[in-house]
């Protein structure tokens, strides 16, 4: 029986992101991804991390506010080499704002 992944499980595996494909993940300076990139990612490793465990590494590295607001700053998606692959339209911006949004409405109503 599988287990689901932790945060910290997701946190290791986007360190380790990090250091395998530094063009295109970073901690401080996050870019918008390429679609689909999470099978990129288990191609490159050769199948050795679940696509499940990959996809949840991207779900909190892509809900974070540093990569949501990657959108205001970037023109272009990046591939697992940092190359621009597709541009950003006005969807992707609007997008990225709302779930922005959400994200600052959340974190409100928390704090109360």
């Amino acid at each position: 029986m599988s287990r689901t992944p932790s945060k910290d499980d997701s946190i290791q595996l986007l360190t380790m992101f990090v250091c395998q494909f530094p063009n295109c993940f970073s901690f401080t300076n996050p870019r918008p991804l390429k679609a689909e990139i999470h099978a990129d990612i288990f191609e490159r490793l050769q199948q050795r991390v679940s696509k499940s465990k990959i996809k949840q590494a991207l779900y909190l590295y892509t809900n974070a506010p540093s990569y949501l607001n990657s959108f205001r700053q970037y023109s272009h998606r990046i591939d697992l080499d940092g190359n621009e692959v597709e541009e950003i339209n006005y969807i992707h911006h609007r997008d990225a704002k709302n779930k922005r949004q959400r994200l600052e409405r959340k974190q409100a109503g928390s704090r109360r």
